[in-house]
């Protein structure tokens, strides 16, 4: 028992003192491992390890590494690049701590979690040159308090900033197309955020869970997703240029203003490009709530107005059918739909039929026809008297209706008294008889 004793205490030790040598290792990985080399056709690294910085340079693209890079273990606090590097590959800082970056004008593309994690990156310059901000490139930069996306970047992709904790002013400049999905997803103390006028597409929860009170959604935006502001609960005003947007909203939206805001308010300019709207006040606040602010020119409710112009394509299901608004993409009322037939195999007197019974939307559905029955002609008609009906037992026969007794009784009383009439006639004709004998009798 204590040799067993022994040897597991003597494994533990062992096992305590390798991973001592390990982790040694790896906090002085910069005295024992490499310091410099390439990672790329025309870049080199260097690392200086009394100011923990890691200098790039060269020109070109840089290695896309797929399984580490060499300078992974380093501490890393800065990072200088080149102003010839094009490209800033996949994953390339992943986890570093980085304090502050310069992206210089000569890069084009911040690839996919390029400074995912890089938890201490307080500040960051994107050069002029870049186009492409990809997948997850600053994701849970914790202490990145700012940013500025200049407007030569017309792609900021999913998650590329989210969960970035300490943000909370983000400025995307005139210039940028696509807020992609998720883009500042969850950046909880995130309170300012401007949206270039050339934006054209907010993705799907791009702002949920921040903490902005008012946002402009540009006129600009044509492609918008009803949940990119979901969870945002302090979310007091949006105001809406895109007449694209009023379009969507009067269209998905409920009595209930959305996002629980307390005003929406709906620009004039935007609002004169979906006029079957703009003049029906009573129209919108049925779709959208009772609480809406009106910013419009003086004219604009003068204009001709127009009504809702429905499409003539139908969405249906099995009861209703309706249609679109072309303008506003207001739905139509529902209406049953009202059936025709078409006889596609007509029934005989042996077999059915079958037929198409189809709406004018569209909607259809196939159903047998019944077959024919002969008319009947009044040679052939027989009136069937039926015979009477003796009751069979005393609680039937008592079940007889009075006039049938009276019926009876009175047939009785008729024969009878006929049987009365018939025997005095007979006794008056003897009576008549005899005396006529008599009196002939006595004249003799």
């Amino acid at each position: 028992m204590c040799k067993i004793s022994n040897t597991i205490k003597y494994t533990v030790v062992c096992l305590a003192v390798l991973v001592a040598v390990f982790a040694f290792c790896a906090v002085n990985a910069d005295a024992a491992g490499e310091t410099s080399g390439a990672c790329g056709e025309n870049l080199t690294w260097n690392y200086d390890s009394a100011t923990k910085t890691l200098y790039i340079d060269g020109y070109g693209e840089m290695t896309e590494y797929f399984i580490g890079f060499p300078w992974d273990g380093l501490t890393i606090e800065n990072i200088v690049l080149p102003d010839g590097l094009t490209t800033i590959a996949a994953s390339a800082f992943e986890n570093s701590i980085v304090r502050s970056v310069v992206i210089p004008d000569s890069v084009t593309i911040i690839g996919n979690r390029a400074f995912d994690g890089c938890f201490r990156l307080m500040t960051v310059e994107i050069g002029s040159g870049v186009t492409e901000i990809r997948g997850e490139a600053f994701r849970s930069c914790n202490m990145l308090e700012s940013v500025v996306i200049p407007g030569n970047v017309k792609i900021i992709d999913f998650f590329a900033f989210a969960n970035c904790e300490m943000l909370n002013s983000v400025t995307i400049s005139d210039g940028v197309e696509v807020i992609g999905d998720y883009a500042f997803n969850r950046c909880f103390r995130l309170k300012q955020a401007y949206i270039g006028n050339q934006v054209t597409t907010i993705g799907q929860k791009a702002f949920e869970a921040c903490a902005l009170k008012n946002v402009v959604i540009p006129e600009s935006v044509t492609t918008f997703c009803m949940d990119s502001f979901d969870s945002c609960n302090v979310l007091e005003t949006v105001t809406v240029e895109s007449a694209q947007v009023i379009k969507l909203l009067a269209k998905e939206g409920e009595a209930e203003l959305p996002w629980g805001i307390e005003s929406l308010v709906l620009d004039g300019r935007a609002l004169q490009q979906v006029p079957c709207i703009a003049t029906d006040i009573s129209g919108i606040t049925t779709v959208l709530g009772d609480t809406i602010s009106y910013v419009y020119d003086s004219d604009v409710w003068e204009q001709a107005t127009q009504a809702h112009r429905y499409s003539e394509d139908y969405n249906m299901d099995s009861q209703f059918h309706w249609s679109y608004c072309l303008d506003c993409g207001k739905s139509s009322e529902k209406e049953y739909h009202s059936y025709s037939i078409e006889i596609i195999t007509p029934p005989t007197y042996e077999s059915e039929g079958q037929g198409k019974y189809y709406c004018q939307c569209g909607w259809h559905y196939y159903s047998t026809i019944p077959v024919l029955v002969p008319e009947e002609s009044e040679e052939d008609i027989i009136i069937e008297v039926p015979l009477p009906v003796y009751p069979d037992t005393e609680e039937e026969a008592s079940s007889f209706a009075p006039a049938t007794l009276i019926i009876i009784v009175c047939a009785v009383v008729v024969c009878f008294g006929a049987l009365l009439v018939n025997a005095a006639i007979v006794v008056l004709i003897i009576v008549l008889v005899k005396k006529k004998r008599n009196n002939k009798k006595t004249s003799e």
